[in-house]
């Protein structure tokens, strides 16, 4: 081991900045967990999905792709035949985002609006792994790049999708008005 790595792995204040990042984004993500909470709980908006019985839990995790992340599975209804979720994503170094995931029949029971997720910039994959982080390592287009009826035509084919928008960590102290646009953009009429 070199000196600088073993000065990094002396130095206490590296692990105490990361511990405080880490507290930080699950605390964050856990507001907007309740900010979910309060928007469906107002009865102003009405929501595509069926809404989980179970709070959402932060997952964390240090190697992903060899960056730390964190992520909020809410609202998710998820299994073997059939996912659906609404995924917020924190990976450290990288990005952060916003994923709409559905497999099974939650892809045929929830409305996509084309138009307005078109217009906001959403980007979608329909590959084989659409739980993937790294938006970089799968196979993804705009949804203004196809046209309305080729993607609802592509909907009708496949059995998963994700519909998601990423932004960079600078935005972080915006994640929860972020996080409820998109909420809104994708699951609420």
């Amino acid at each position: 081991m070199n000196q600088k790595l073993l000065d990094f792995l002396q130095n206490k204040e590296n692990f105490n900045t990361k511990n405080e990042i880490d507290e930080e984004i699950t605390n964050l993500l856990y507001s907007f967990q309740r900010e979910l909470d309060a928007i469906l709980d107002s009865g102003s908006h009405t929501a595509k999905f069926l809404r989980s019985k179970q709070t959402g839990k932060v997952s964390k995790g240090n190697n992903h792709y060899g960056y730390p992340y964190q992520v909020l599975d809410y609202s998710a209804l998820l299994s073997r035949e059939a996912s659906f979720s609404f995924r917020t994503s924190v990976w450290y170094g990288n990005h952060f985002s916003f994923a709409l995931i559905l497999s099974g029949h939650f892809l045929k029971e929830i409305k996509v609006e084309y138009n307005k997720l078109a217009r906001e910039d959403y980007l979608f994959t329909i590959d084989e792994n659409i739980w993937e982080t790294d938006f970089k390592k799968t196979h993804h287009q705009e949804l203004e790049s196809v046209p309305e009826a080729g993607f609802y035509e592509l909907l009708s084919k496949t059995n998963q999708i994700k519909i998601f928008k990423h932004f960079s960590l600078n935005q972080t102290p915006s994640l929860i008005r972020l996080g409820i646009e998109s909420f809104k953009s994708l699951l609420i009429q």
